[in-house]
């Protein structure tokens, strides 16, 4: 499956998602075409471990799920800073009979956040961060 592991169930939403899909297409669930079956989803991890965990498990690096500039949910900030994994996002997706047709994220304004979370969090460097500004630019 897709996706980086690292929710709660072992798979991010996405990978969730695929996996519905996956049965739908497949036929062992079967919806009518003239069924729609809407799904809001929220609430999954800010941070997720990287794909490639085994180079950056020394590091303890994680990486964002959605991208670096989404919002930590307000309730969670606390955890930020002793358990980033447990955080949750600010951002969702909208999914049609198991395909996803949408989503986006609120995104962090606080400079002095989005600093922390790229340095003690994602571990990225001043450089680094001059490039991730310049790609979402674009």
């Amino acid at each position: 499956m897709s996706g980086s592991k690292g929710s709660a169930w072992g798979h991010t939403a996405s990978d969730l998602l695929h996996l519905f899909y996956e049965r739908c297409v497949v036929g062992i669930m079967e919806l009518p075409s003239s069924q729609y079956n809407f799904l809001w989803v929220e609430g999954f991890p800010l941070f997720s471990p990287p794909e490639n965990a085994a180079e950056d498990t020394a590091s303890n690096r994680l990486a964002a799920t959605h991208h670096p500039f989404t919002a930590p949910v307000a309730e969670d900030l606390p955890l930020l800073h002793r358990q980033p994994e447990k955080v949750r996002g600010q951002h969702y997706d909208l999914v049609l009979n198991g395909v996803e047709i949408g989503g986006g994220s609120i995104r962090i304004h606080s400079p002095k956040l989005q600093t922390f979370v790229f340095e003690e969090v994602l571990k990225v460097s001043r450089g680094g961060m001059h490039v991730k500004l310049t790609e979402e630019r674009r």
